[in-house]
């Protein structure tokens, strides 16, 4: 089991499928755990595609874009058939949790394969 460290006010959305959530910041540091459905978030200014997370077992984030970090913020859109369901939750006192940074860009599923090798390790 991982530890996300100390968390409060968990929220969950159901976001309608092809939903555009359009351009905005993460309201707190928070978790974003997709359990269904399909999201895509990009960042202005990045020439990559984004990153395209799809509900499920590889559907946990962390936005730490706030608006007192980050001028714009990532644009999301739900270009599912179906509705994506999202649990929101932020870090108590808005804490970032220790963490390493592993890729300038985001993930694609080869990047992800043999990641279950490592559950519940420290």
């Amino acid at each position: 089991m991982a530890n996300l460290g100390n968390v409060t006010n968990l929220g969950m959305g159901v976001i309608p499928a092809n939903f555009d959530g359009g351009l905005h910041n993460a309201p707190a540091n928070q978790w974003v755990m997709f359990t269904s459905g399909l999201a895509h978030v990009t960042v202005p200014g990045d020439d990559s595609d984004g990153a395209y997370i799809l509900g499920g077992e590889f559907g946990l984030i962390f936005a730490a874009d706030t608006a007192d970090v980050s001028e714009k913020g990532h644009y999301t859109r739900y270009p599912g058939i179906v509705e994506t369901v999202a649990l929101q939750i932020p870090t108590l006192d808005g804490e970032i949790p220790p963490h390493q940074v592993v890729r300038s860009r985001p993930c694609h599923a080869n990047d992800t394969v043999g990641l279950r090798a490592f559950a519940g390790t420290a």
